[in-house]
């Protein structure tokens, strides 16, 4: 593949499968040294790149980087690119990544780009087969929840929606709770099955 040689600092590129009708799967930003860089982003964009070959095209150049990062995480939706549409960018592009604040208009975006999409058969066996067997390291998973609270505390419906979960927890638990505790009253003995939201009392 020829070298990339940009007119500006920045560009905004797509990687599509080549294939008879070409596939967009991937979009990215950066400077001309990352356009040129081919190595693999991540496992399934690795595996895309292995079953159907890849080719890189500029879609967009300029001098702004907050205009990169805008165009990029436009075409990610436009191209529906994002790993849970069938393509192998893990977020939604643009600055910050899954943890930055987003605006009620950028959220519903992502919503629309998500919307009626339906995972093939092998698409979803690839996703299992990822998933099983997989060991975290609690490095990871320290890591993990440091990510989760950040984005928890960036957005404030995610803070809601959080205590909402709280609050139905708890009232579950209360509630098996008091019909054990009036089970006791009446001398009937309180019948739990798997866990405390599942007791009854029993005849």
């Amino acid at each position: 593949m020829d070298p990339i040689t940009l007119d500006k600092r920045f560009a905004v590129y797509v990687d599509s499968t080549d294939e008879p009708v070409p596939r967009a799967f991937y979009v990215g930003k950066g400077t001309q040294w990352r356009c040129n860089d081919r190595r693999s982003r991540n496992k399934v964009y690795r595996g895309i790149r292995e079953r159907h070959g890849m080719v890189r095209s500029i879609a967009f150049q300029t001098d702004d980087e907050a205009l990169a990062y805008a165009k990029e995480h436009e075409l990610v939706l436009e191209l529906k690119t994002h790993v849970s549409v069938g393509g192998a960018n893990l977020d939604m592009g643009g600055l910050g990544g899954p943890a930055q604040p987003k605006s009620p208009e950028h959220r519903q975006k992502i919503s629309d780009a998500l919307k009626g999409y339906r995972k093939s058969d092998e698409h979803r066996a690839a996703i299992s087969r990822a998933g099983k067997n997989k060991r975290l390291s609690d490095d990871h998973k320290r890591k993990i929840g440091a990510s989760n609270s950040l984005a928890i505390q960036n957005d404030p419906a995610l803070r809601a929606q959080r205590r909402k979960w709280a609050a139905d927890g708890n009232a579950k638990r209360w509630a098996a709770y008091r019909k054990g505790q009036a089970a006791l009253a009446s001398g009937e003995p309180a019948a739990c099955s798997g866990s405390e939201d599942a007791c009854s009392i029993t005849s």
